[in-house]
């Protein structure tokens, strides 16, 4: 995406944007958070789940339990379900089985992102307004042409989401504004990647404010490519909206893959205790959808949260745990990402060694050939922190990776 390349006005001429849209209205005291964590190894597996909705099995259930292994309880406060779990100390390997009796727990967005605001509040969308002034103070206009157009877009969305059932002049409204924010995207560049995705939303949109599966699947891809522009409080924002089209409660694996997404970009922002909280909530319902891969990879975004908090010995043991188990299982999708977590855990405590190797099983029991790439960047960085004034010998090598199996190709 190319910026500063457009001299035409930043608003356009319709009168949708008016005194709304005008970003010197907005806070400037609102400065970026500070992001002192980083992506994961594990983080680009998510791509395409929401969309195929997760309904695919992964071939591993939640194993029998034993009545010594753990307590089961079902938690019921303030209209809403959780299952809580206790497990023996120092064991976090057992994983009860749900009886059929508790498949019936409720998932909402609520526990994700909070009660949902009116389509009145301004600020509901302030962090796309935020970008637009930055992008502004640098002479961007096309980036800040964009942020501005994707705050409309938002706020349509949540008319939509907030519109009164049967009030026909509401509905009137809307349909207007519908007209205006597709004409205002019409003088965006066709050629930029954020205003094909914001097209396909305003699109996907019905006239008669009906929720629908392509545009929560917009929404959501447009999550995705705001989470790779570093855009992350607004992903955050856009995901929320998608998580919205599902209704007042979401299947169990549409959640969980919601859940750990939210979780990530969450873990990204330093908010330690929501990111736990939405890999809590995703655990939770992989516990009563039965999928394991999800399950264990909600407990490495825990580890995640531990590790970026500082505390690495809890973060190396859950990892070693959820290793232990995926191992059991067979799952090298987790066992992949695990290792990887496991050689950033080392990284940090000075164990280059240790985390060579990590990265070396990583890679070995990878079948992904781009986050193969990504593992032997780290276990090549592993190799010149190394005690030897960063020269990587043969020998150093061999002695490190002894007893595993060589690189093919």
């Amino acid at each position: 995406m190319q910026d500063g390349g457009d001299a035409s006005p930043p608003v356009g001429g319709n009168h949708l944007v008016g005194g709304l849209l005008d970003v010197q209205g907005v806070t400037q005291g609102g400065q970026p958070r500070q992001r002192d964590a980083q992506r994961e190894p594990g983080d680009d597996q998510d791509e395409g789940e929401l969309e195929e909705g997760m309904s695919m099995s992964h071939g591993a259930r939640i194993p029998r339990w034993s009545a010594t292994s753990g307590i089961v309880s079902l938690q019921i406060a303030a209209g809403k379900c959780t299952l809580a779990w206790r497990g023996i100390p120092r064991d976090t390997s057992c994983t009860p089985t749900i009886s059929a009796g508790r498949t019936a727990t409720l998932f909402t967005p609520q526990q994700l992102f909070g009660e949902f605001g009116t389509s009145s509040d301004v600020l509901a969308h302030a962090s796309f307004l935020e970008h637009a002034r930055r992008e502004r103070e640098q002479e961007r206009d096309l980036s800040a042409r964009l942020a501005l157009g994707a705050y409309v877009v938002a706020r349509l969305v949540t008319r939509m989401l907030t519109l009164p059932a049967g009030d026909a002049e509401a509905l009137e409204g809307f349909t207007w504004q519908l007209e205006a924010v597709r004409r205002h995207l019409r003088e965006l560049p066709g050629d930029a990647p954020e205003a094909a995705h914001l097209c396909g939303i305003a699109d996907a949109v019905s006239a008669t404010a009906k929720c629908s599966p392509a545009l929560r699947l917009s929404l959501t891809a447009y999550a995705y490519f705001l989470e790779h522009e570093g855009r992350l409080e607004e992903a955050l924002d856009v995901l929320s909206l998608a998580s919205h089209m599902q209704g007042p409660a979401v299947a169990p694996a549409e959640f969980a893959a919601t859940a750990l997404f939210a979780g990530r970009l969450n873990r990204l922002l330093a908010r330690w205790a929501a990111a736990s909280g939405c890999y809590e909530a995703a655990e939770s319902a992989a516990h009563v959808s039965g999928d394991m891969v999800t399950l264990l990879r909600s407990r490495l975004g825990r580890g995640a949260v531990l590790r970026g908090q500082g505390n690495l010995p809890l973060a190396k043991a859950g990892v070693e745990a959820v290793i232990r188990e995926a191992e059991g299982l067979g799952l090298r999708e987790v066992l992949t990402i695990a290792y990887a977590d496991l050689g950033a855990v080392c990284e940090i405590q000075g164990r280059y060694e240790d985390a060579a190797q990590a990265n070396y099983k990583a890679f070995l029991v990878g079948e992904d050939s781009l986050q193969r790439m990504r593992v032997l960047g780290d276990l090549g960085i592993d190799l010149m922190s190394s005690p030897g004034n960063g020269i990587v010998t043969a020998d150093m090598v061999e002695r490190l990776l002894k007893g595993y199996p060589p690189i093919e190709g």
